[in-house]
């Protein structure tokens, strides 16, 4: 059956890039039938070096071996690099909105083996802000120096024009055995990056973000969080949210004997409970109770 030429060649481009994620974590390559959006689910490696006893023509000799061990998720979408623009709509951008693990764009070049990944943190950026676009397109390029990297644009206002910046990181098949670019580069980039991503997705629907920059091959940093204002936000649930650190939070006071603590966590349930809310399990007179209890026994701990 006769297929078109652009098919194959976007197939050839996915399946190169998923090889040339492997030389960074491990991948699992989501089937076409079941691709929504996502082309891998990846968990990036972190190399350790282990010393054994080997045993070579009868005698026992040290060695050092490397070992991969897995640590943080991340999704990638994966486009050949003659695709310059993504473009979410519909259900598609309410199911990115959803996501919890960092995403990023892949743009494989099949001619050079070399893939750039583009992180999807200005995307993020737009949730955050709590617009409702119809349309989002993403330019896989820096903004130009005349234009802000989020613009809107489309009939009405109603789409939003992303430029996502550079790459965080590219490489070749030829980096594919260095086992230095994934330990002092790749790693260390990508570790960091998808730790403060992984906290924005966490935290944006409370109205907290994190401004992240980078440079290719080179350098993570985040810039100082910043605290959207809303009338319309779930009080109830940002207090449901925070309630299990604050119960880690008010036992460390305990342990410690910080009672001026403790009761600054009593009077935030106070609080919530004056305005119809409640702290899960964390009642204003429970926590008194609790408090009492260990004042009165002289202990650290319940």
């Amino acid at each position: 059956m006769a297929r078109l030429g652009s098919y194959r060649a976007g197939n050839i481009a996915e399946d190169l890039g998923i090889a040339l994620l492997r030389g960074i974590a491990a991948v699992s390559q989501v089937p076409i039938p079941e691709d929504h959006g996502i082309d891998a689910v990846a968990t990036l490696h972190r190399v350790t070096k282990l010393r054994i006893q080997a045993r070579l023509n009868g005698k026992t000799k040290p060695k050092e071996i490397e070992l991969l061990v897995p640590e943080d998720g991340f999704f990638v979408q994966l486009k050949s690099s003659g695709r310059k623009k993504v473009t979410y709509n519909g259900d598609k951008l309410r199911w990115f909105r959803q996501m919890r693990l960092p995403m990023f764009i892949g743009s494989v070049n099949v001619t050079e083996s070399s893939i750039r990944l583009y992180p999807l943190h200005r995307l993020s950026e737009v949730f955050w802000q709590r617009g409702d676009p119809a349309k989002i397109h993403c330019r896989l390029r820096p903004a130009p120096r005349s234009r802000h990297y989020l613009q809107n644009t489309g009939v009405g206002k109603r789409e939003k024009t992303i430029y996502l910046g550079e790459p965080i990181l590219e490489w070749s098949a030829s980096d594919l055995g260095n086992s230095q670019f994934l330990a002092q580069t790749a790693y260390p980039l990508f570790k960091k990056y998808i730790q403060l991503e992984t906290s924005n997705l966490e935290l944006r629907d409370f109205g907290w973000f994190q401004h992240i920059q980078w440079k290719t091959n080179e350098v993570v940093a985040a810039t100082s969080g910043t605290a959207n204002a809303s009338s319309s936000r779930d009080t109830q649930a940002l207090l449901s949210h925070i309630a299990p650190r604050l119960h880690a939070l008010i036992q460390d006071c305990i342990v410690k004997k910080d009672w001026k603590g403790a009761n600054t966590i009593i009077s935030l349930a106070e609080w919530a409970e004056g305005g119809g809310m409640e702290l899960p399990d964390m009642t204003a007179s429970k926590l008194k109770q609790l408090l009492q209890t260990n004042r009165r026994a002289g202990k650290g701990t319940t």
